[in-house]
């Protein structure tokens, strides 16, 4: 008996009216806003997808259903909607004659990859695309690089200015914000998985991915393709590793040559978790799974030092002003510990010292503004490394004021 592909699914009598009622809905919530529908075909040149998605993907490198039809050339299942209308977009010309075109798709896709709830190798997919506008909430998505943005409701000690990914009203999707609970140490390993997950989604919508943040260690980690991979716990490592000091674990884990997040050794716990997944390395090289090698344009502000001094003295008295002193109170109401607030560092260490009266107000605006002086001072310092390390950073000067999408342009021009 021949049975339906694995991934593959029939779909009849209530599934039917389902899916009929999906695309019904979503065509008049398009058509509401001036969106024509476009029917691309399902099979396409493979190098579409290539240059569309692009090759360092999972989507392109391991997933798509490409094979060479009986004239020889390279064909592939269509695993995604975007390239196809963009392909149609160019190929009839409307680039040159419309000056904005909106169509909404919807369709089957086809992705190589394990069957499981929810995800199968043949699913339907419904978007939209734009073009002809000039604004960067159509083209571009954000990930973060900020070691502490991470937390949920640690917004005014981190500086998150959510506001500022409002662009002509339109919200630019941001990613690797918000994600996690304030008290758990999120280190560079799962920033790097997290990274990669979200860098994958928002190829595979054919939109550019713009990395922006100051944690130097999260920026290097992606940008020189540090490994990353899942690493099982090993029950008679930790056994022989239990009765070791902190001082004796971080010792162990000096002898070991990858890079380390510092949180990695502040307790004993996370110590024998970094020495596991390093020792998982050594012993299984070939479970290593590279980073994708990404082709980016790496741009970095510059302002003079007394000019940076001013403005971070001006940022930590509106922080102030806007409850900063409030924001940690609540946390350490809602059950956080001091010691994990002190963790974080300068603005949640000294207001939760503050809060614990070792320090007057005079002396947590006088400590902190030192602390945060001596921070951006390491941070470049960093920076510096990196170039030394192979990257190459285009240093721009501090604007004093927001750029508009023409200056952002005009800007982005000179390192074509």
């Amino acid at each position: 008996m021949i049975t339906a592909l694995k991934g593959m699914k029939d779909r009849y009598s209530d599934d039917v009216k389902k899916y009929d009622a999906i695309v019904d809905a979503s065509k008049k919530v398009f058509g509401k806003y001036g969106f024509e529908r476009i029917i691309t075909p399902i099979l396409e040149e493979t190098e579409l997808f290539r240059r569309g998605v692009g090759d360092e993907t999972d989507v392109v490198s391991k997933e798509m259903y490409d094979f060479k039809d009986k004239g020889e050339r390279d064909v592939t299942m269509r695993p995604e909607g975007t390239a196809g209308v963009v392909r149609a977009y160019l190929e009839a010309g409307f680039h040159k004659s419309s000056p904005i075109v909106k169509w909404f798709y919807n369709g089957p896709m086809y992705r190589y990859e394990a069957p499981q709830k929810g995800r199968m190798r043949e699913f339907h997919q419904t978007g939209v695309e734009m073009f002809g506008v000039r604004s960067a909430y159509l083209d571009a998505e954000i990930i973060s690089a900020d070691s502490r943005q991470v937390y949920r409701r640690m917004d005014i000690g981190t500086g998150k200015d959510l506001s500022e990914y409002i662009v002509q009203g339109k919200q630019i999707p941001y990613h690797l914000i918000d994600i996690v609970e304030p008290g758990y140490k999120y280190n560079v390993y799962e920033y790097q998985r997290d990274f990669l997950t979200a860098y994958e989604a928002i190829r595979s919508r054919g939109k550019r991915v713009i990395v922006c943040g100051g944690t130097g260690l999260y920026l290097e980690s992606v940008l020189r393709g540090y490994r990353l991979s899942t690493v099982p716990q090993n029950p008679t490592l930790r056994k022989t590793l239990a009765s070791k000091s902190l001082a004796e674990l971080t010792t162990l884990l000096k002898s070991y040559k990858a890079l380390h997040n510092t949180t990695d050794v502040d307790t004993a716990q996370r110590a024998v978790r970094a020495i596991e997944i390093e020792e998982h390395y050594r012993q299984h090289p070939e479970t290593e799974r590279p980073f994708p090698t990404l082709s980016c344009l790496t741009l970095g502000l510059s302002i003079e030092r007394e000019a940076r001094r001013e403005r971070i003295t001006k940022r930590l008295k509106q922080r102030l002003s806007a409850g900063m002193i409030e924001e940690v109170q609540a946390l350490l109401a809602s059950g956080i510990s001091p010691e994990d607030l002190i963790y974080y560092g300068l603005e949640y260490k000294y207001v939760t010292q503050h809060l614990q009266g070792k320090l007057s107000k005079e002396e947590l605006f006088h400590f902190l503004e030192i602390a945060i002086h001596q921070f951006a001072k390491r941070q470049m310092t960093w920076f510096r490394g990196m170039e030394r390390r192979g990257i190459t950073i285009h240093w721009l000067p501090a604007p004093d004021h927001f750029l508009t999408a023409a200056e952002t342009e005009q800007l982005l021009n000179q390192y074509k």
